[in-house]
């Protein structure tokens, strides 16, 4: 309850001006147990922020818990391709081109690598961090594993869910027990909609840490853990995918600025947006697109 209220007290840019350590000194401080951190806060807040020690700012953590204290938790009923869809959905199917790498920028022009050039009164660079540092003609911000944190999410068809109910499953387990598996957590999204698998299926997706994995390796140690936890109907279970994302989030060590004061216009005709300029976020993404 103390938590939760300093995570509710104030506004945003409050929150952001406190002194900044990491999350898991803040939990530690406020006398949560060793055991609490290990089954709940560990397992729940690093597949927020792939940092499996929970290395990562206290404000940025106490951002979230005061996001997951004041509304629910959601995913869109057929998928989070749904959020770029309906933002397309917007303009005109001929404003959109794919496939085209820019080369560079120049004065109100982007350079395309097969030299055609694009005239605009202004522009907007939304892309990832490394590749806003290589437009702008920045410095690199250095190698992956040190900026940005990196996740694995296997998918299964199962013909029914391991789990009743809506719930996101966390590894408890502790990660010093004897035979630890890999797994952060598990879901089952078609217990949240219908639209996640085919009638009569399930859809059942296991989220890991680090993005380095070996696909068939990692697949045969989450079977085992499942196994364990589940018991043999897991051999039945089908691999759909394996997506190994490196760059599934901005690194967040203290001190993590205050994302609304973040500079985004660089000139009179060029802006800069993203989840590098300030906070990992859908809530801070989309502030700074706005």
């Amino acid at each position: 309850l103390r938590l939760r209220r300093d995570c509710l007290a104030g506004d945003l840019e409050t929150l952001y001006a406190r002194p900044d350590r990491p999350a898991l000194d803040l939990l530690r401080d406020l006398g949560f147990s060793e055991r609490m951190l290990e089954r709940f806060f560990k397992p729940f807040f690093s597949g927020v922020f792939f940092e499996p020690e929970l290395a990562c700012s206290a404000r940025a953590f106490a951002f979230v818990l005061r996001a997951f204290a004041l509304g629910d938790t959601a995913l869109p009923a057929r998928g989070m391709g749904e959020i770029p869809a309906q933002l397309a959905a917007r303009l005109p199917p001929s404003r959109i081109r794919l496939g085209c790498r820019v080369e560079h920028l120049e004065e109100r022009q982007v350079v395309l690598e097969s030299g055609e050039r694009l005239r605009a009164r202004a522009l907007a660079l939304a892309t990832p961090g490394r590749e806003s540092a290589r437009l702008l003609g920045r410095p690199d911000p250095g190698p992956v594993q040190s900026s940005h944190r990196g996740t694995t999410c296997l998918y299964f068809a199962a013909d029914r869910a391991p789990a009743e109910g809506p719930y996101l499953v966390l590894n408890g387990e502790g990660r010093a027990a004897p035979g630890q598996g890999p797994i952060n957590s598990l879901l089952c999204p078609s217990k949240l909609s219908e639209h996640y698998a085919p009638p009569g299926q399930s859809l059942v997706t296991v989220n890991c840490h680090g993005a380095e994995h070996n696909p068939d390796a990692l697949e045969t140690a989450v079977r085992a853990q499942l196994a364990g936890w589940f018991g043999v109907r897991v051999d039945a279970w089908r691999r759909l995918a394996c997506y190994r994302l490196p760059e599934a989030l901005p690194a967040q060590p203290p001190p993590v600025p205050f994302p609304g004061s973040v500079p985004f216009r660089q000139s009179d005709w060029l802006w800069v947006c993203g989840e590098h300029q300030g906070a990992p976020s859908i809530q801070w993404a989309l502030n700074s697109v706005r």
